[in-house]
């Protein structure tokens, strides 16, 4: 019972308006993913972000970036049109100013992915992941940020580069 009470104490005080304890966001937007022995793709990017923020201008936080996109894979042969790339990435985002607006940077390392999530008989291919990007919260909450992502997905078979390039709408609970 205890701890129930002090979660529940947790989470009230976790949402109030101050950039510093614990943070829930996502975000939806438009780029484009370039692979090895692919054109680019355009593409619908997702972001899914939880973590923590030890002071207003720091946080430390699990990043999930994701392109929904149509390609080709073995050479031409197989057409999927749900294709997913991203990065799962442990990551670190800095604001210039302790409150809204203010510019910021983010940067992260982690698990690259290109899968066709839909299909059984589709082999997922995992490697190395790294993720960057610059934006504004224009108001508390919400931002806008332009970022890259880099996966090597290094699975024998699938050991193709993977770019995307993104622009995002995100919305950050703290």
């Amino acid at each position: 019972m205890a701890l129930g009470v002090l979660l529940a104490a947790a989470s009230v005080l976790a949402f109030d308006d101050n950039r510093e304890g614990f943070m829930l966001g996502g975000g939806a937007g438009l780029g484009a993913v370039s692979s090895e022995g692919q054109d680019a793709s355009f593409a619908f990017m997702t972001d899914f972000v939880i973590g923590y923020a030890p002071t207003p201008q720091l946080a430390i936080h699990y990043s999930n970036k994701v392109a929904w996109y149509s390609t080709e894979w073995t050479a031409g042969s197989i057409w999927y049109p749900e294709t997913i790339a991203g990065v799962s990435a442990a990551a670190v985002t800095y604001w210039f100013q302790p409150a809204a607006p203010s510019l910021f940077i983010t940067g992260g390392i982690g698990i690259g992915i290109q899968a066709v999530p839909f299909e059984s008989d589709a082999d997922s291919c995992t490697g190395l992941g790294l993720v960057g990007g610059a934006g504004r919260e224009f108001s508390r909450h919400w931002s806008i940020a332009a970022e890259v992502f880099y996966a090597n997905p290094g699975k024998s078979g699938c050991s193709w580069d993977v770019w995307a390039i993104r622009l995002m709408v995100n919305g950050l609970a703290y």
